[in-house]
């Protein structure tokens, strides 16, 4: 539940930062958030997935959550640069330094509320025995 929360926050703190650059420095603000948090939301949530279903193929997931993470910021940014048109509305620094931002706070707080939820925790038959006792129990 901390996830929702820390995104609402963050996005309302992006909304004011932006109004208080305005021009393209706040569009850029807004747009590097939005960009940011719903990619971030949707590797996410295909993580989530595939933990419950495939729990084997989550170091795969979560490459494949980087190199999508990394081409949106990559087409964005060269868009913002290059075209006139999104150029004119959007300044493509402030865009980078949002979008990162949103990705960090959005996995930090999904990884706390995984934390807390103890789903991080390693599961009791993949721990190693600390006593000869318990390695002859399992």
């Amino acid at each position: 539940m901390q996830t929702p929360i820390a995104i609402t926050v963050a996005g309302a703190l992006a909304a004011f930062a932006a109004w208080q650059l305005g021009g393209t420095e706040g569009a850029g603000v807004v747009a590097g958030y939005l960009c940011g948090a719903s990619v971030s939301g949707l590797c996410l949530m295909r993580r989530r997935m595939v933990l419950r279903t495939r729990p084997d193929q989550l170091m795969r997931v979560m490459a494949e959550s980087f190199l999508f993470k990394l081409s949106m910021v990559m087409m964005g940014a060269l868009a913002f640069r290059f075209v006139d048109a999104a150029a004119a509305r959007v300044d493509w620094r402030s865009f980078l330094v949002s979008y990162a931002a949103s990705v960090v706070l959005v996995v930090g707080a999904d990884t706390l509320a995984s934390w807390m939820r103890g789903e991080l925790a390693r599961p009791r038959a993949a721990q190693s025995p600390d006593s000869l006792e318990e390695l002859k129990a399992l």
